[in-house]
């Protein structure tokens, strides 16, 4: 059956082995007693777990629980027109932060505290001129680092905001992808003036985009893929003329970089 369900550890003893661990499911609530709920996008809020699930009053609700089912409650109704496939549910600085479309308004970056008066669209980034589209969302430091349209341009672009009531404001960087963070240092890939796409990175609070390679040397672009980290170095695929698409290496501490 297709619910909502908490897992608890318990023990018991069979024979000559004792305490032999085994996990039961329990279930924590029926949120749709006339079919699957089919709960999605589980994130976690400090002590919150937020979900997108279906119920009586449609398919894109939200809720919250505490893992007990008098702690499972009805937060809003993300998205009552099901316009919007992927919610993208992100957990930043004890806000719950998502994107969600709305007739007239389409694809915009909401946030909750997890009370229904305390969930609404943080901003209309690009009003009439551009859906601005918000995605690749991540916590940073306790704000939120996402990537969404330029208004002026219509490329992508990166933004950041904070707080129930906060302003979303434009960090910079142009035509951004793969938003990875570490520490106070947040990694992409971007395209720059006179050295195409190259992995990109910002750093602290002041968000200053830089240029942290230049793998294809010149205009031509390395094509930045999949960053992740492993320990004190960051992982991910690049193009150069001599050698075509391999892995590359950025050691962290040294700000080094070379292909592996």
């Amino acid at each position: 059956k297709c619910g909502v369900y908490r897992l608890k550890q318990a023990t018991t003893e069979l024979g000559n082995e004792r305490n032999r661990s085994k996990v039961l499911a329990t279930g924590v609530e029926n949120l749709n007693p006339g079919g699957p709920s089919y709960p999605g996008e589980l994130t976690m809020v400090d002590s919150l777990l937020f979900f997108m699930a279906a119920d009586e009053n449609g398919p894109e609700q939200l809720y919250r629980s505490d893992g007990t089912s008098e702690g499972t409650q009805w937060v809003f109704d993300v998205d009552p027109d099901a316009l919007e496939q992927f919610h993208m549910l992100t957990a930043a600085g004890g806000l719950l932060y998502f994107r969600t479309s709305r007739p007239l308004i389409f694809t915009e970056l909401w946030v909750s505290d997890g009370s229904t008066e305390n969930t609404h669209m943080v901003d209309d980034i690009c009003g009439d001129i551009w859906i601005s589209y918000p995605h690749e969302l991540i916590d940073f430091n306790g704000s939120l680092v996402f990537i969404a349209v330029d208004c002026a341009t219509g490329d992508e672009t990166l933004y950041i905001t904070s707080g129930l009531n906060g302003s979303v404001s434009q960090v910079g960087g142009q035509l951004v992808r793969e938003l990875m963070s570490t520490g106070d240092l947040l990694f992409f890939s971007a395209h720059f003036e006179d050295y195409g796409s190259e992995l990109g990175a910002s750093a602290g609070s002041s968000f200053d985009v830089t240029r942290a390679s230049d793998i294809n040397i010149g205009e031509g672009s390395s094509n930045i893929f999949h960053i992740t980290q492993v320990d004190s170095k960051l992982f991910f695929r690049a193009y150069e003329p001599d050698h075509g698409a391999e892995l590359w290496s950025y050691e962290l501490s040294l700000a080094s970089i070379l292909m592996v």
